[in-house]
């Protein structure tokens, strides 16, 4: 059966009328497996993501049953969670199939794959679910609730190659390997691919396992190794501009410098527009830093009795303490000393190394194991955006957090499903870019909402009465997009249903 199935955004107003948000995801799948209950699901959550025990409740406010030609109303409460263990069960199947589909619908290049690691919160606590686990590095600063690990494998379209479900408080590094593992049979090259990591998990461990396993990386340095490479990126001179970027007020020009460091390549960026930030995120640090040193020279002026002066300095350092942890950026490059016996507070800026610091803002570095021109090993960074998007996508589009399951196998259920989805959303975003409409989901979901379902209601003087529901005309802006997907929009299906008044 081929998943030719309508994505919908219905809202009932007076049992009259229906929001026809949008109909596009045609020829992906081919699969007995997705039966009128597993499209549902699915599309659900590109829609409006719900629970699965309120997905009966949301299917009977919507049209869904008119489009697929199904009865929605017999529908039990617990359907949606046996079609969840259903999908489940033919994960590793279901997820082969999309790559090889996708794959020969965009003719995809799957030489390069990017993977990085996230993580979402728990409603609850959660106690018989063993992934369920609480982490001071939380990706969500939810340390107060157990939180659950998701690792995803990209190509450089954007396409979910893979994915794996670890326990929250999983660290990113050793996470690699397994996810990695395998992974030049799944993109098919003659060749091993270059896997595109982010430096939270890019250990000289798993570095070097990747280099004996045949695999070559690009990775971004940490900031914090960046002094090492400062002499280089004060001479300027030696930089180039990256050319082919559309830059912009918000993207300002980059340039790139290559050197080598050891076996590496290490490719020197400056980004004006990064500076900047870096610029204001110190400049906040500081002032936030200073404001809160005036407050406690104040308290301690005043003699506050919640500082407990009396007893000593314990409660002051504490203060400070926790004022430093905040605002690192700034704390890091100034001395504070609190001379209890004086009751005094001082506190002084390292001007050199503030100085030091400021120069190389907005300067970071990347290391690689390939001998690529510096720009496109630069470019090919960058693609590391297509992670972050596809997981701002699942968190607030797809409905991946917070995750209100008690048990591992109904969160890993919960996951597949809005990979699933991604898999959807993504096709559409794809599609449209290449036929030359550019635009995020979110916003062609908002401009198709208002393509309208209606039920015309004709009362007859023979007391019968003629329903007829049918689609409304788009506007010139959802043809446009209908056009773009090669949707046919006229034939949409029709109803027409005749009953007799007693």
């Amino acid at each position: 059966m081929v998943f030719c199935v309508i994505l919908l955004n219905f809202t009932l107003d007076d049992n009259q009328y229906y929001t026809l948000s949008f109909f596009c995801i045609k020829n992906i799948l081919k699969s007995r497996l997705f039966g009128t209950g597993s499209k549902v699901s699915v599309l659900n959550r590109l829609i409006e993501p719900c629970s699965e025990n309120e997905l009966v409740n949301w299917v009977s406010t919507t049209a869904l049953g008119d489009l697929l030609n199904v009865e929605t109303g017999t529908w039990g409460e617990d359907r949606f969670y046996r079609i969840s263990d259903r999908l489940l069960d033919v994960k590793k199947s279901l997820e082969k199939h999309l790559r090889e589909k996708e794959c020969s619908l965009f003719n995809l290049d799957r030489t390069i794959l990017l993977y990085d690691l996230t993580n979402s919160y728990f409603e609850g606590t959660s106690i018989d679910n063993n992934l369920a686990k609480r982490s001071a590095n939380s990706k969500e600063k939810r340390s107060d609730c157990p939180v659950i690990s998701v690792g995803i494998v990209l190509d450089a379209a954007g396409f979910v190659i893979t994915h794996k479900v670890f326990p929250g408080n999983m660290h990113d590094c050793p996470t690699l390997l397994g996810a990695v593992a395998g992974l030049e049979k799944i993109a098919g090259g003659k060749s091993r691919p270059v896997v595109v990591v982010d430096g939270g998990m890019a250990s000289e461990e798993n570095l070097q396992a990747l280099l004996d396993n045949g695999y070559d990386y690009v990775v971004n340095g940490k900031r914090q190794k960046r002094i090492k490479f400062a002499e280089d990126f004060i001479n300027k001179d030696m930089f180039k501009r990256v050319e082919g970027r559309n830059e912009n007020k918000s993207t300002r020009p980059v340039f790139v410098r290559r050197i080598k460091d050891g076996k590496e390549t290490v490719v020197l960026c400056r980004s004006d527009g990064r500076r900047d930030k870096e610029d204001a995120i110190q400049d906040n640090a500081e002032r936030k830093l200073i404001d809160g040193l005036e407050k406690l020279y104040a308290r301690i002026s005043r003699n506050d009795p919640k500082l407990k002066l009396s007893k000593g300095s314990a409660l002051v350092n504490r203060v400070i303490g926790r004022l430093t942890s905040r605002t690192t950026r700034a704390s890091k490059l100034y001395e504070i000393d609190y001379n209890h016996k004086d009751r005094k507070l001082t506190w002084r800026r390292r001007e050199q190394e503030w100085d030091k610091s400021r120069q190389l803002h907005g300067c970071y570095h990347l290391r690689c194991s390939i001998d690529l021109p510096d720009q496109e090993l630069w470019k090919l960074y960058m693609t590391l955006t297509r992670v972050e998007d596809a997981f701002r996508h699942m968190k607030s589009d797809l409905g991946l957090r917070p995750f209100h399951h008690q048990t591992a196998s109904r969160c890993e259920a919960h996951i597949w499903i809005t990979v699933l989805a991604y898999h959807l959303l993504r096709w559409t975003e794809y599609s449209l870019t290449r036929s030359g409409y550019d635009s995020t989901w979110r916003t062609i979901r908002r401009r198709l909402q208002t393509h309208c379902y209606a039920t015309i209601i004709v009362p007859t003087t023979k007391k019968l009465v003629h329903h007829t529901r049918k689609a409304g005309r788009p506007d010139e802006v959802q043809k446009m997009i209908y056009s773009s997907l090669g949707i046919d929009w006229k034939n949409l299906p029709i109803k027409h249903r005749t009953y007799r008044l007693k």
